[in-house]
């Protein structure tokens, strides 16, 4: 996944430099998948642009069920801030 971060009042990009983001994926208020700056599953790859990456046996572990999902971004200075949350549906758990 990609998500490109915009602010609302310009629309120029906003500046990831030194951000920590965190992407979860959640069953019953736990996570199951995890990514973050941290553990080199979110990369930055561009001015407010920055990739999410889950391995396909990772994907594949997953039940089919919807789970819930959510992101937020802090830098050094700042408190998290949510920046999306939605829903994942995974049909039968097959990626190829």
């Amino acid at each position: 996944m990609i998500v490109e971060l915009l602010d609302d009042e310009t629309g120029d990009s906003v500046d990831l430099t030194g951000a920590t983001i965190k992407f979860e994926v959640s069953d019953c208020g736990s996570p199951v998948l995890s990514a973050t700056t941290d553990n080199a599953k979110v990369s930055i790859v561009d001015t407010g642009v920055f990739q999410v990456d889950f391995s396909a046996s990772e994907m594949g572990a997953l039940c089919a069920k919807t789970y819930k999902v959510g992101c937020t971004v802090s830098s050094d200075d700042s408190e998290p801030q949510q920046l999306l949350i939605g829903s994942l549906p995974v049909l039968d758990g097959i990626v190829s």
